[in-house]
């Protein structure tokens, strides 16, 4: 009998370091005995048993260690490792087990290669292709975010992507366009150095850069200048003097598929000729000077052929045939706005508004100004109010070739007063007055409680009105309307109003002689 146990349970390493597991083992029996150690579980060359095997005395117990390190690869992937310690009695083959958990820390580590170390670029061939190799070598996923550039700031770059994600170990390639800002017309070949990086979204520390240059070459050097000019000296003296045939230089259209009816431009240029001939595939021909230009109406497909002539009567070879198809256009009904509504017409922010349509003929549907798309299968449509204000919804109905309809309805959006009126009354000896009619001249109390108010105002004004007081007395000679104004911090209002009727005196018209005092 012995027994087995572990300094940890769970082991952390990072990838390239060491991590000790001590392994106990006590001989419980009445012998000496030989033991065994072995891991299970985990990559055979990670770990490292200095001492496999060894002898206990009866009731003697011994600590064995064991090295654990994964190398610093890709393949050591960051994550749990279960594994099983078993030690073997090598006299009687029993054995013990203890079981443990190894946690493999992530790192990240990134290189990138690119490939060729240099290329050129010239005004006929601006941009120059270059492959850049992103290498994950660390042991999680990385994604990468990749950036070029040259301190002269002196060319664009443009990567078929700019963000790759790697697995562990991955590699990508990434192609990327480089090209010189301008292009000098003459001038020696210059070289910039430029360089790529790559830099983790999620962890900006891990990066990696590559360096490669682009050589940018005149359009022409100077001694290919020389050399060019007199070549075109000798060139253009034998040219003027060789004899010349008519040959079409361009011919071509302004449209090759138009509507029918619809008038397009025909452009030419000769050389060495007087005049051209156009010939249509309906008969028609058309003379036109050695360049010019023509508008022709096509109402039915039609091609056209040219030859270009001169005084002695030679003709240019045959030219390309141009072919223009002419289609009839369909005609797609109007849309048509049947009907729009908004429900309701008047709320507060936060409520939901239902706007109801009718459309006839329509391919899209938009609702301005907050630019919805509405569906066409369906007749409302619901949205949440906000802002504050008069709005004016209009609804745009479109068809296939872009027609468009519209109708509009208003929406008011009010934001409710925080301010609270929760009474105001006109009282006499403290009793209600209601729609009763008083004498003139007799005290009435005008009596108010209000909250959440930052001022308040009544018209008409009553003498030392005081909006926390909450009573004032007036005296009236003719009825009143008293309008109670409250308002919040936000300088919204809410408002109260109480009509006091007083009896009008025989032979006074009403409104005649009244007054307030307090």
């Amino acid at each position: 009998m012995f027994g087995v146990s572990l300094s940890k349970d769970v082991l952390h390493v990072e990838p390239g370091n060491a991590a000790t597991l001590v392994v106990s083992v006590s001989n419980r029996s009445d012998a000496a005995d030989r033991y065994e150690i072995e891991i299970e579980g985990l990559d055979a060359e990670w770990v490292a048993i200095p001492v496999a095997s060894f002898t206990l005395g009866p009731g003697e117990e011994k600590q064995q260690k064991a090295l654990i390190k994964p190398p610093r690869s890709a393949e050591s992937k960051a994550g749990s490792y279960p594994f099983l310690v078993k030690v073997r009695s090598l006299e009687t083959g029993h054995a013990e087990e203890a079981q443990g958990v190894l946690e493999v820390e992530p790192f990240s580590l990134v290189s990138i290669e690119v490939e060729p170390r240099r290329e050129s670029a010239s005004a006929l061939s601006k941009q120059a292709p270059y492959t850049v190799t992103a290498i994950n070598l660390g042991n999680e996923e990385l994604n990468l975010q990749l950036f070029a550039d040259d301190p002269e700031d002196g060319c664009t770059y443009q990567f078929a992507q700019e963000r790759v994600s790697l697995a562990p170990g991955q590699q990508k390639q990434v192609r990327l366009t480089v090209q010189p800002s301008h292009f000098p017309f003459l001038g020696t070949p210059r070289l910039f150095g430029f360089t790529v990086s790559a830099r983790g979204v999620d962890n900006p520390h891990v990066s990696s850069n590559a360096q490669a240059q682009i050589e940018r070459k005149a359009t022409v050097s100077p001694a290919v200048l020389a050399v060019a000019l007199i070549l075109l000296l000798f060139g253009f003296f034998w040219f003027m003097n060789r004899p010349q045939d008519p040959y079409i230089k361009a011919f071509h259209a302004s449209k090759y598929e138009v509507l029918s009816g619809e008038t397009i431009k025909l452009f030419w240029e000769a050389a060495h000729a007087t005049r051209v001939e156009i010939e249509l595939s309906d008969g028609r021909v058309i003379t036109g000077g050695p360049t010019g230009e023509l508008e022709v109406q096509v109402d039915a497909t039609v091609k056209f052929n040219i030859v270009a002539m001169n005084d002695s009567g030679r003709k240019s070879a045959p030219f390309d045939e141009i072919e223009v198809i002419a289609k009839i256009p369909e005609q797609e009904p109007l849309p048509v706005i049947e009907a729009m509504t908004v429900s309701p017409a008047k709320t507060t922010p936060g409520t939901t508004v239902t706007v109801t349509y009718k459309v006839q003929n329509a391919d899209r549907i938009i609702l301005q100004p907050f630019n919805y798309t509405l569906p066409i299968n369906f007749e409302t449509f619901q949205f949440t109010a906000s802002g504050e204000g008069r709005i004016e919804l209009t609804l745009t109905a479109f068809n296939k070739s872009g027609q468009a309809a519209q109708k509009s309805a208003t929406l008011t959006v009010e934001v409710p007063s925080k301010a609270q009126i929760t009474m105001f009354r006109a009282t006499l000896l403290g009793d209600p007055i209601g729609d009763k009619e008083i004498e003139p001249d007799t005290p009435i109390t005008l009596e108010w409680s209000v909250g959440n108010a930052a001022r308040a105002t009544i018209d008409p004004a009553v003498p030392d009105f005081d909006v926390e007081r909450g009573s004032a007395t007036v005296f009236l000679r003719r009825t009143t309307t008293f309008t109670l104004t409250v308002y919040d911090s936000d300088n919204r209002p809410v408002s109260q109003k109480i009509t006091i009727k007083i009896k009008q005196p025989v032979g006074v018209a009403p409104g005649d002689g009244g007054s307030l005092s307090g």
